[in-house]
């Protein structure tokens, strides 16, 4: 079991959705589905070093406490996180409801509100 100091940052999660305007044309709007405190965990320095090499971005990782809501989160989710964006790519559950271990990819823009 993690301490509560381990869970030292605040990330956001949203859920596409999406619709039709006026005009009847589909439009992607995100909506929050949670809020929550989480551990987050770059890939190791050697980790990060070998696939710049191969040009292919490293995972980042966030540790968070498992939650009816969170349970739900999957690959079309995303996460905001200090000013970026993050792209869901895998939800692995820790334990039997204790934590959820997401991995997701920077999606290479910032976003307004960031700050972690």
């Amino acid at each position: 079991m993690r301490g509560a100091g381990a869970y030292d940052r605040r990330i956001v999660i949203e859920r596409r959705q999406t619709g039709r305007d006026a005009m009847n044309d589909p439009v992607t709007t995100w909506t929050e589905i949670a809020t929550v405190s989480a551990e987050w965990k770059r890939g190791s320095r050697s980790e990060r070093q070998q696939i710049a090499e191969q040009r292919v971005q490293v995972p980042d990782t966030f540790v968070t406490r498992w939650t009816p809501v969170l349970a739900t989160v999957a690959e079309p989710d995303r996460i905001r996180f200090d000013g970026r964006t993050y792209d869901i790519t895998g939800v692995v559950e820790l334990g039997r409801r204790e934590r959820l271990e997401i991995s997701a990819m920077a999606a290479g823009r910032l976003v307004a509100g960031g700050g972690g």
